[in-house]
């Protein structure tokens, strides 16, 4: 069935013709989601200069993302179904439930493009794509007023099913901005 889906991805997705958001997230579905290192640049006009943190994230069985920081402060940040978890090297936890249709649809936006999840996607998100499949960037601008008013748009940049980067944009132009690389 994999093997299936991709020659469908292929066949029908013309050499040099623009990617769709379907086809995109269908072929980031269909990749291997091995643990990768990550880069997270955070720029605010209240930073005197960028934060930047190091870590690796990786996509556990259940669909949990889970995103272990190792500097410049140790913490586990996990994305599941319905909740944001935090817990710093401390041991202290705080937990946002997905009971806000804000933060659930943040929830939803984040690991819905790692699971090439397009029907959660689009309840939640207008999406746009550009680039072909070997070269794509897929835009996620919130249909939640409540999310809109926290954030602008997600892009997601990468190659085939890999995801490169995402950056996340807030209203008030503070931005995050996630590399990743293999491990």
């Amino acid at each position: 069935m994999r093997i299936i889906l991709l020659l469908l991805i292929f066949v029908v997705q013309p050499v040099g013709a623009q990617a769709a958001p379907d086809a995109i997230l269908a072929a980031i579905a269909q990749a291997p989601k091995p643990p990768r290192a990550f880069t997270e640049t955070v720029s605010s006009k209240w930073l005197k200069t960028p934060q930047v943190q190091t870590g690796f994230v990786k996509l556990e069985a259940d669909g949990t993302l889970t995103k272990i920081t190792r500097e410049p402060e140790a913490m586990i940040v996990r994305i599941s179904e319905d909740a944001l978890s935090l817990t710093r090297a401390d041991g202290q936890q705080r937990t946002v439930p997905a009971t806000r249709s804000d933060v659930a649809a943040l929830l939803i936006g984040l690991r819905g493009v790692l699971l090439g999840d397009v029907a959660a996607l689009r309840t939640h998100y207008d999406l746009q794509a550009s680039g072909e499949l070997s070269d794509w960037s897929l835009t996620l601008e919130p249909l939640d007023a409540k999310l809109a008013k926290r954030l602008t748009r997600i892009t997601v940049t990468g190659t085939g099913g890999n995801i490169d980067a995402v950056q996340m944009l807030e209203p008030d132009d503070d931005k995050r901005l996630l590399e990743f690389a293999p491990l």
